[in-house]
């Protein structure tokens, strides 16, 4: 798929986006531009872009008319407004898939974390395309005109389409897997020296609270496949994203 590079709600192609200027003569208290910035920013990861923005004033009338447009067309539509912003909050999820990997070098975390953000892109399209779709004639500035423009194009394309119907079927999968089966050699000392994944399951193992030393010189009943021979550890996962076993 090849599209058009990304549209600006704020800048004209045409025009080139000045850099922020922290010494402007007015005062950020004077002005409460901070609670302005929070109530602006969906995250507080976005309070410093919207600073700079807010920081960036422009007296180029082209600019001023450029969004003024966009705001007339939010005011004609508040079906369109009230759905930018559901959108946006699916902007920042999908953003983070991009920019907050998580899958710590596990290819099968990798595929889930991959089919997740696939699954945002889908939603998020479809979103704008029924919300210009809705809004009809109510879009009329250039900016969000070339918007939909670009979503319209992204949603008829066949591979966008394509990805759409299949992508369910392998969530489906994926989601459906409750647990892995790994290998693990050992030396001498009973040290874990190399591991690979045996299988991919779709029931969850359960522990066992036996001795482990009975359950290998064979003093208690065979085991189902999917019960250990040991109790179940339980993983506790971090503020990055990290586990620990416990």
């Amino acid at each position: 798929m090849t599209f058009e590079k990304g549209v600006s709600l704020l800048w004209p192609d045409d025009v080139t986006q000045p850099a922020a200027n922290h010494n402007e003569g007015y005062s950020m208290a004077d002005l409460t531009l901070e609670n302005i910035i929070r109530r602006l920013s969906l995250d507080t990861r976005y309070e410093r872009y919207v600073r700079t923005v807010l920081n960036s004033p422009s007296h180029d009338v082209r600019v001023l008319e450029y969004r003024q447009a966009v705001i007339e067309d939010l005011l004609r539509s508040a079906g369109l407004t009230a759905g930018m912003e559901k959108v946006l909050h699916s902007i920042v999820t999908l953003e983070r898939y991009l920019n907050e990997p998580q899958w710590q070098e596990s290819e099968l975390r990798k595929v889930a974390w991959r089919l997740s953000e696939l699954e945002n892109y889908v939603e998020c399209i479809d979103l704008l395309n029924a919300l210009f779709e809705e809004a009809g004639d109510n879009v009329r500035s250039t900016a969000l005109c070339r918007l939909r423009a670009m979503v319209q194009s992204i949603a008829q394309d066949e591979l966008f389409s394509a990805l759409r119907t299949e992508l369910p079927h392998l969530l489906a999968q994926v989601r459906g897997i409750k647990s892995i089966s790994i290998g693990v050699n050992l030396d001498g000392q009973l040290r874990p020296i190399e591991a690979t994944l045996l299988t991919v399951n779709t029931e969850r193992f359960r522990g066992d609270s036996s001795s482990l030393l009975s359950r290998i010189f064979g003093q208690n009943p065979v085991r189902e496949d999917n019960e250990g021979i040991g109790p179940l550890h339980r993983a506790k996962y971090d503020n990055s994203g990290l586990f620990s076993a416990r």
